[in-house]
């Protein structure tokens, strides 16, 4: 390795360039701290939040699962309507489960007040 940069800097400098100095160390004090789990960014979120991730997170997995599914069965299907039926629902179902993920970011996640009478969903989730 040293051969090569020797050879380097020998060219450079025949040519006139000088090289560049050696970067200084890096210094741990201007480090940003390591983010722990309790740190992360779902941990911040209000419990209605992480409901919305979860359920986003399960559809696009399915939605995952059911393209891959589809395209291996509809690959016998002679029938090109079901096939192109198949294919737009799949698709509205992974844009759909992209909704679901992104609503947390959104200001008001929930369009309605929790209220005891009424559903929620974190009623149904762990």
């Amino acid at each position: 390795m040293d051969v090569v940069i020797n050879w380097t800097q020998a060219l450079l400098s025949s040519v006139g360039i000088k090289p560049l100095p050696p970067p200084p160390p890096p210094s741990f004090k201007t480090r940003a701290p390591a983010i722990s789990a309790s740190q992360s960014f779902y941990n911040h979120l209000p419990n209605q939040s992480r409901a919305f991730l979860r359920i986003g997170g399960i559809s696009g997995a399915l939605a995952i699962c059911l393209g891959v599914y589809g395209a291996h069965v509809m690959r016998q299907t002679e029938n090109e309507d079901l096939k192109r039926l198949f294919n737009l629902a799949q698709n509205y179902h992974l844009l759909h489960s992209v909704a679901l993920l992104t609503l947390p970011l959104t200001k008001r996640p929930l369009l309605v007040k929790k209220n005891r009478n009424n559903f929620h969903i974190n009623d149904f989730l762990i």
